[in-house]
């Protein structure tokens, strides 16, 4: 890669390069060796007031390596490194290897580990002059521009990732009231001749899935430091800032059938209205749930209420409600099991998300092909912690994002127009909050 040899690496499958959480949130890391062996796995997780951990292991058979055990929780925001280290010294299909034995690290040409990022629970979501969804014209660098807040001047960590590749990282010195980070994908083709320059069929644009990520760290006025992320994806042209342009939560436009506290973390677009909205602050009156017993609207720690379903279970809107809707938004917290996201309901027409720790598929259910199985992706979603997922509909296009990196692109050339929400847990232990529909005005 680039002029660096590979004899063996890892892909990171849960915390990944670019990761933004939140203090309070789980570290968990997993990954994949190539070529698949039980090889020796080290990590060293450096970050704020010397904070210094390590993580060590074996991976399986086939080279996967997680151990929930090693799992801690973060406790302070700021810019965390991650150090990677994968070596083998057993066997091979080909016999035993001697020394010196192959070692290696995450794909990338110069570096051996990754920042990932963690803000406050509460911390203002950075913000950008970019809309929530853009389309890029030609190959080109493409400016990833944030305004930053009060104009203090600060530093910017960036990283900016494929699947499976650690493209780029490092940080900016801001002055002024705007900064803006760059993707080149023509100068970084020279080393990751993975990237396509050629675009979709040759048709002169990108093509790739990146992700760019961005943590903002400045001192006050007060002398204390203030941390804001926020994160980029591209999918092909299209680019997607997954939250108004602004960075606010979009609470002026008009709302309808809305259950509990309109204070949701999503928001709509700033040009579509709330359709539905339940977060669940005044227990789950909207939701059909089956079996009753194994339901319930439960109160975390910091107060919020979110409802909680356990074993094999599905709630469903009352009435059966039908919705016309582009964006349909839900968090999600698994501790066991698969969560299924329906939307477009009824049951013989509808789209069904279903998602675990290791992997999401899209099912299209109709009369003639139930269950059909159109894309799915092998990206962790590690149990435990909190992820947003989004299902927008925008014509014939249907794009699921995780946690704002896209997920699954789809093409329904008939598309439901109307439907419902359909909460399912597969044998498993999982909780619910803000249900969002939205619609364009």
């Amino acid at each position: 890669l680039g002029e660096r040899e590979i004899d063996l690496f890892i892909l990171p499958l849960a915390i990944r390069p670019g990761t933004i959480l939140e203090v309070g949130d789980v570290f968990s890391f997993s990954g994949q060796v190539g070529p698949p062996l039980a090889s020796n796995i080290e990590l060293t997780i450096t970050g704020p007031a010397n904070f210094l951990r390590t993580i060590s292991g074996n991976a399986n058979k086939v080279g996967y390596f997680y151990d929930p055990d090693q799992d801690f929780i973060l406790e302070a925001p700021g810019k965390y490194h991650v150090t990677v280290s994968v070596q083998h010294t057993g066997m091979t299909s080909a016999g035993p290897v001697v020394t010196p034995y192959p070692t290696g690290s995450i794909l990338s040409p110069t570096k051996d580990g990754f920042d990932i990022y963690v803000v406050e629970e509460d911390s203002t979501l950075m913000q950008t002059t970019h809309s929530s969804a853009n389309t890029i014209t030609g190959i080109g660098t493409v400016p990833f521009s944030i305004k930053l807040p009060d104009g203090l001047n600060g530093s910017i960590h960036y990283t900016i990732a494929m699947p499976g590749f650690l493209l780029d990282n490092g940080t900016l010195i801001t002055s002024g009231n705007s900064a803006t980070v760059n993707y080149d994908p023509v100068h970084l083709a020279k080393t990751f001749q993975n990237i396509d320059l050629q675009g979709r069929v040759g048709s002169g644009t990108l093509a790739d899935t990146v992700w760019v990520s961005l943590l903002l760290e400045q001192r006050g006025h007060d002398g204390l430091t203030s941390y804001y992320a926020r994160q980029f994806t591209l999918q092909g042209p299209d680019l997607f800032t997954t939250h108004p342009a602004n960075g606010a939560l979009s609470e002026n436009i008009p709302r309808s059938l809305t259950y509990g506290n309109t204070n949701n973390p999503f928001g709509c677009p700033g040009n579509s209205t709330i359709t539905f909205h339940d977060d669940f602050e005044n227990g789950a009156s909207a939701w059909v749930l089956e079996p009753s017993a194994s339901w319930d609207v439960v109160e975390l720690s910091d107060g919020n209420h979110v409802l909680n379903g356990r074993g094999r279970v599905q709630a469903l809107l009352r009435d059966n409600l039908q919705m016309p809707g582009e964006y349909w938004r839900v968090r999600v917290r698994s501790d066991k099991g698969q969560v299924h996201f329906n939307v477009k309901v009824p049951e013989s027409n509808r789209y069904a998300f279903k998602f675990d720790t290791a992997y999401s598929e899209l099912q299209l259910y109709q009369p003639m092909f139930p269950g059909r199985q159109v894309d799915a992706t092998y990206l962790a979603h590690p149990d435990g912690i909190w992820h947003d997922i989004e299902f927008t509909l925008i014509d014939t296009n249907i794009r699921i994002s995780v946690n704002g990196v896209l997920e699954t692109v789809f093409i329904d050339p008939q598309p439901v127009s109307i439907g419902s929400v359909w909460l399912e847990v597969i044998d498993g232990d999982a909780y619910f909050d803000n249900v969002l529909v939205c619609n364009p005005l």
